[in-house]
């Protein structure tokens, strides 16, 4: 009977295979897939009136935000850390809170307990349509991150976060299955939301300084809509982008000043 490879060989052999198919791609290269140029204020330049990343840099019981600015260079500063972590998420300020959350660019997930039987089976589901065909795979350590960046990002206006969470929730439970995952029981399943940071790439895995997170280009962006017709629970899609809030144009101005530009002014413009 053969021997079970160990953590680290498996890993090794994810990156193998992953990489017989798929092109692997830089740190740098990867966050600027998630977050075209532009998508961020450039450092230094605070009349952008725009959004920022957040990075988190965890040691010990201490963590540490980050802002990332439209160069990315913090990217390359975090490289090699132990513990790093960011969300495909803009927000305002330097914390990584819902409230502060402006823009969505794309659904991560965190699929656990994937050795070389699974991770085929992943790509066997994609390719057969079972379920969708994620951007890019990440090569985690024990597991998969699978980021499905979306062909515009979504604001998160406030009505609208616990509609994606529900929505990303019922997505994990369609990717989580029986022939992806070893771990199979209901509570095993990490249902994690929208917010949720993951390991960066080019930093540290679980397994230590020599198993660095990796990253493959596996497919192209995506539409809300296209992850809409794989739920499983269709009450659970995510149809309506409109902006409803209670507060004044004035307030909506300064706080979603993207949103005020594009609706309000150049729509005034095309009147």
């Amino acid at each position: 009977m053969a021997r079970k490879p160990t953590d680290k060989q498996l890993f090794k052999m994810k990156n193998e295979w992953l990489g017989q198919f798929y092109e692997e791609v830089k740190p740098m290269d990867f966050y600027r897939a998630v977050f075209p140029e532009g998508s961020f204020e450039r450092e230094g330049h605070p009349e952008d009136e725009k959004c920022n990343g957040v990075l988190t840099v965890i040691e010990g019981e201490k963590a540490r935000n980050y802002i990332v600015f439209d160069e990315l260079n913090m990217v390359d500063e975090v490289k090699g850390a132990e513990f790093a972590v960011m969300s495909p998420v803009a927000y305002s300020g330097r914390n990584r809170t819902a409230a502060n959350a402006r823009w969505l660019y794309g659904i991560a997930i965190d699929l656990d307990g994937v050795e070389m039987p699974q991770l085929r089976d992943v790509f066997h589901q994609m390719n057969h349509d079972i379920i969708p065909k994620c951007t890019y795979c990440i090569n985690s350590g024990h597991g998969l991150h699978l980021y499905y960046l979306l062909e515009k990002p979504v604001p998160l206006y406030k009505h609208l976060q616990d509609k994606l969470r529900e929505f990303k929730y019922e997505l994990i439970a369609k990717v989580w299955n029986r022939y992806t995952s070893t771990f199979t029981e209901r509570e095993q399943v990490q249902y994690q939301g929208i917010f949720q940071g993951f390991r960066m790439v080019g930093t540290q895995s679980k397994l230590g300084k020599r198993y660095p997170v990796k990253a493959f280009e596996t497919g192209e962006r995506v539409t809300i809509e296209y992850l809409n017709g794989y739920l499983m629970d269709k009450s659970k899609a995510v149809t309506d982008f409109h902006y409803k809030s209670d507060l004044s144009l004035a307030e909506a101005r300064k706080k979603y000043p993207e949103w005020y530009e594009k609706r309000i002014v150049q729509g005034e413009r095309r009147e």
